[in-house]
């Protein structure tokens, strides 16, 4: 049996990422959401297939249409006409506005484009874009994944990415688990 068959979705990697990230929030007394777009759910996934994750993962918003952007997260409309819902810029008002609609501490957002086809701005098929927020901290990491790769490759991808960014992040402003 390989991961995929024992764990579902997830690597052990994937998981045991997951379950360090929760581990620093409960540690903290912290509390993470997320905001996913173009892993449609798969993020929060990822951490509620750890035991005990209500302690520290309040939940995730699938914002996958771009008017959802907008009415649930309050993602400001003219910059979603102006850079377009798979942008930095989109990433990074996902991330700070999951702070506020889930009061909640450090949250993760991922959008982009899983193919077929580029989006109407002209970025490419594996262009991706993952935000982190912690208070008034908030970075956005950029990946340019091999377009050859099959939709559901790509989002599998960025969830394994955004762990790690996400991990390296909330390390970087509430410390190491000790």
């Amino acid at each position: 049996m390989d991961e995929v068959e024992k764990y579902g979705f997830f690597s052990t990697s994937d998981l045991e990422k997951s379950a360090e990230i929760l581990q620093l929030f409960k540690n903290f007394g912290l509390i993470l959401g997320t905001a996913e777009s173009l892993t449609g759910g798969l993020l929060s996934a990822a951490f509620t297939s750890i035991p005990g994750a209500s302690h520290a993962f309040t939940g995730g918003l699938t914002v996958y249409q771009t008017y959802q952007k907008h009415d649930i997260l309050g993602v400001p409309e003219d910059l979603l006409q102006q850079y377009g819902p798979a942008s930095e810029q989109c990433a990074y008002a996902m991330a700070k506005r999951t702070l506020n609609t889930f009061s909640c501490d450090g949250a993760i957002s991922t959008t982009g484009v899983a193919g077929p086809d580029k989006d109407e701005w002209g970025r490419a098929v594996g262009t991706v874009f993952v935000s982190c927020a912690f208070g008034s901290e908030c970075k956005v990491k950029e990946l340019h994944l091999d377009s050859a790769l099959t939709r559901h490759e790509i989002r599998m991808l960025t969830v394994k990415e955004s762990l790690s960014f996400s991990l390296s992040f909330f390390q970087s402003c509430v410390g190491p688990l000790s």
